[in-house]
């Protein structure tokens, strides 16, 4: 399984999307900074895809996504003959 690398140690290959724990600073009500996960990547130098979108977006770790969901074959259970 990945591990979470630090931003700042460590950036992700170029253009590879990665799981991103980020934080970004939040308006009106809440008025505070608010730390989730999303999907992103690093490209020319700056963070694309939802981990850049709003006001002061920092991406603090990110790791590895697995690989995706494969259906098995089905297996055949009961043999005619």
């Amino acid at each position: 399984m990945s591990e979470w690398v630090k931003a700042e140690d460590k950036l992700p290959p170029e253009g590879e999307l990665v799981l991103c724990w980020y934080e970004y600073f939040r308006f009106g009500s809440y008025n505070r900074m608010f730390q989730t996960f999303g999907i992103g990547c690093h490209y020319a130098g700056n963070w694309c895809g939802e981990v850049a979108n709003g006001i002061r977006a920092r991406v603090i770790a990110w790791m590895q996504l697995p690989e995706p969901y494969k259906k098995k074959a089905m297996e055949k259970k009961y043999v005619c003959k």
